[in-house]
């Protein structure tokens, strides 16, 4: 049996699913998402690559260095050429506070409870503050300077 190709899946940008519902539905449409501080978020994409990936053997440091975190999905995904394209982009540092916007935007009865799905890769208190060396800091810094500038965030 030949398998048809996905029309949706994970981390799908705005562009396609723009193209793939059409504009009428797309601006009729809540559309948010979320991004996260990008030195946090090189931390946990690290860690669940070493988790995922048997036998993934570098370092954090190797894994920055090596242009490897420049593959996480980001901007690019809630932008259409370089433009915020959805109606709201909530930091992930506050993602209690913005489910509940969320509830209250979509009449909801109550906040919806999300999944801590991938926070067991990650070890307990690790914060990317005292992970990071100087030159890594750097390199995410250049990688992420377009959300880093957007959404004020701060070593």
């Amino acid at each position: 049996m030949k398998r048809r190709p996905l029309l949706f899946h994970a981390h799908i940008g705005a562009e396609a699913i723009r193209e793939r519902v059409g504009l009428g539905v797309w601006s009729s449409y809540y559309k948010f998402c979320f991004e996260r501080n990008p030195w946090d978020k090189v931390v946990s994409a690290y860690y669940y690559e070493v988790n995922v990936r048997d036998g993934y053997a570098a370092t954090l440091s190797e894994y920055i260095q090596s242009g490897a975190a420049s593959d996480i999905p980001g901007y690019n995904l809630y932008t259409i050429r370089g433009e915020i394209a959805v109606d709201d982009v909530f930091r992930y540092e506050n993602l209690g506070e913005a489910m509940h916007s969320v509830a209250r935007r979509l009449n909801l009865p109550e906040t919806p409870v999300l999944p801590r799905a991938k926070a067991l890769f990650r070890p307990p208190n690790t914060n990317y503050r005292q992970l990071l060396t100087v030159r890594d800091r750097e390199k995410i810094a250049r990688t992420y300077a377009r959300e880093i500038a957007t959404f004020s965030y701060k070593w």
